[in-house]
């Protein structure tokens, strides 16, 4: 095994090194540790891909949202540079905000830029179906880049530590791609306010088409210290690992996790050229000593398809970019929280915990991978160093389940991707949509800082300030009062015709379009929420409505929701809420305790929600005179009953 340090990390390599051959693991160059630390604090990322496709109907700056089934590669397109800044001394640029809430009394420790393209050539064209040839041969340096800082109008120059350059391996000539990391931590450390929106520029990538398909990007690592926060074992790593179908293991140590109580583990990933059509590409975690692993998948990421051209943070799409594209065309950066349901796969007073890496059919590169976990602080040191390799046996199996929500956070490509500047370009887009995600009630999330948090009803969103007022004017001269506002990282311009801070009275009045007064169009966009603080139900609760208008007799009715849920009681449980990440599931629970209830917690393993209960009762009547007496007047917020295996019929919170 490959110890890193003197305890913190080991990397067992499964099966024989080599340089070629589907069926082998290739590990180009061995993951070493960047950054170690246990702290209060936490994680966090940003990116944004640097090429683009580029066709008679968009330039590259436009972005890309098809992320369905239909979408083309990036070997099928014309790639050409995103360059939004507007400066001629700029051939690429493209930005992102660092965003996390309450920034006062957060301190930087550590800042990694990673920048990776896949780089053969400064363009190249196809000819015939199978033949790539250069139309401009020339290779120029790659290893350094431009960085805009928030608050500041101008670059400055980054210069990198080469991690692998592909040209100089047969096994990757044909796509030569490479990585580079820069330590910019005193860059960041010295702003007066490190989160803001941060730009790099001049990341080199072939242009036009490329064998395998050109695609290039840049991530920003950031870990900071609160000490409102708990304690957390936090590790990073580089490398770079062309992912095949043998698989190589990743082993944390030098953390210890707590003897009780929840386990929380978030995981990150830089990776290239994993395409989104092209399945195969899996994660797991697990523990290599009993070969118990499980395959890890979110709401954005399948199972089979883990890396797929996406930005993402659990489970929705990173909005805070310029562009925003929800396909990034094989450009990969992703940070989430594990669904760790009994501590199963990390669990209490553990010391260690593995990723397993493999793909069965599509090609890609990883070059970052990162831990956040639960620590005291009570590392026991390692003795066994030096280099292992052990045969794989290849026993795992995929025994997981895929993680769906009923909301799902994500950019819902409001804006056309030819024209946003008229109202029809928007309901065609948003209609097309709609039968895509089969009518299913998302929420965009996006985060201004400054902004109002609420739920804003939008019926347009435009590129220019002349359309935005045109289609203003509109609204009012129908009899509504739009509330416009506008995301400072791109200038698109949002008008919306209601603004609330209940989730549950957005989704109503989007279902019966506003009482029956608006025909076209509505999208929920959520501004400066909290993820978690979705219900994962409030849209099955007025799914029934048959009429336009909610009658008090509707808003009365008792909400009952059947699922069969392995090892739970019996019974119908009165919810006061329900959540996908256990730390606001846990700080919902306390706050409730200190308004006297006693609630708890029940986990349906089969879609990873987390309920949070007042009360467990033997009958539906007994439920719903709870539910109408709102727990004896004590409760004041909404409560509903999910009725736990009372049927031989299975409804889960995904068949409504």
């Amino acid at each position: 095994m490959i110890q890193l340090s003197t305890y913190l990390k080991k990397i067992v390599l499964l099966g024989v090194l080599c340089s070629g051959g589907l069926g082998y693991a290739q590990l180009m160059v061995p993951f070493k540790s960047r950054f170690e630390k246990h702290l209060k604090g936490d994680l966090v990322v940003i990116a944004n891909n640097t090429v683009n496709r580029s066709d008679f109907n968009n330039q590259a700056n436009d972005a890309y949202y098809n992320h369905t089934n239909q979408a083309l590669l990036n070997d099928e397109f014309y790639m050409d540079y995103i360059d939004i800044d507007k400066d001629d001394a700029t051939f690429s640029s493209s930005s992102a905000e660092l965003y996390v809430e309450n920034p006062s009394g957060k301190k930087i420790v550590f800042a990694g830029l990673y920048w990776a393209a896949t780089y053969k050539y400064e363009e190249g064209a196809q000819k015939g179906s199978e033949k790539y040839i250069p139309v401009n041969p020339q290779r120029t340096s790659f290893t350094s880049v431009l960085l805009k800082l928030p608050g500041s109008k101008q670059y400055t120059s980054v210069q990198g530590q080469l991690l692998f350059d592909g040209i100089t391996t047969k096994a990757t000539q044909e796509m030569a791609p490479y990585a580079v990391f820069a330590d910019v931590t005193s860059l960041v450390q010295s702003l007066s306010n490190p989160f803001g929106v941060y730009t790099v520029a001049n990341v080199r990538a072939t242009l036009g088409t490329l064998s395998g398909g050109s695609a290039a990007g840049w991530s920003l690592f950031v870990v900071y210290e609160d000490a409102s926060l708990s304690e957390k074992f936090i590790s990073l790593n580089d490398g770079f690992l062309s992912l095949s179908q043998q698989p190589v293991d990743f082993t944390y140590m030098g953390f210890h996790t707590p003897t009780s109580g929840e386990v929380r583990v978030k995981l990150a990933f830089a990776n290239l050229e994993g395409d989104n059509n092209l399945i195969g590409d899996q994660v797991l975690l697990g523990n290599a000593k009993t070969g118990s692993f499980f395959p890890i998948t979110d709401s954005r990421r399948k199972p089979n398809n883990f890396f797929n051209s996406s930005i993402t943070l659990d489970g929705q799409y990173m909005m805070n970019r310029f562009p925003d594209s929800k396909n990034t065309l094989g450009y990969d950066t992703c940070l989430f929280s594990i669904f760790n349901s009994n501590n199963q796969l990390v669990p209490n007073d553990a010391r260690e915990a593995t990723l397993r890496l493999l793909s069965s059919g599509d090609q890609s590169f990883v070059y970052v991978t990162g831990m956040v976990v639960d620590s005291d602080n009570q590392p026991k040191v390692i003795e066994k160093k030096g280099l292992t390799q052990v045969p794989n046996k290849n026993e795992f199996k995929l025994t997981g389940t895929q993680r769906t929500l009923k909301f799902i956070p994500a950019n819902i490509d409001l804006l056309s991707e030819n024209n946003a500047k008229t109202t029809s370009s928007f309901n065609r887009f948003c209609r097309d949509q709609a039968v895509e995600s089969q009518k299913k009630t998302d929420i965009q999330m996006l985060n201004i800082t400054g902004a109002e948090a609420a739920y804003y009803l939008v019926t347009g969103i435009f590129k220019t300030e002349g359309a935005a007022n045109e289609y203003y004017r509109f609204l009012k001269s129908k009899g509504f009062e739009p509330v416009e506002f506008t995301n400072p990282l791109n200038q698109y311009r949002y008008i919306a015709i209601l603004k609330t801070q209940s989730q549950e009275q957005a989704v109503i009045k989007l279902l019966n379009k506003m009482e029956g007064t608006f025909k076209e169009c509505i999208q929920i966009v959520a501004v400066n929420k909290n993820i978690t603080q979705l219900y994962a139900d409030a849209a099955w609760n007025i799914k029934h409505l048959e009429t336009s208008r909610v009658t008090q007799q509707e808003e009365d009715r008792v909400k009952i929701q059947w699922a069969t849920i392995p090892n739970e009681d019996q019974g119908y449980y009165i919810i006061a809420n329900v959540f996908a990440i256990s730390e606001n599931t846990d700080n919902f629970m306390n706050a409730l305790k200190k308004k006297g209830f006693h609630p708890k917690k029940m986990v349906n393993t089969q879609n990873k929600f987390q309920y949070v209960y007042l009360k467990k009762v033997a009958t539906q009547q007994e439920a719903q005179i709870w539910v109408q007496s709102q727990m004896n007047g004590q409760y004041h917020d909404k409560l509903w009953v999910l009725s736990v295996n009372n049927s031989n019929e299975t409804i889960t919170d995904n068949d409504h």
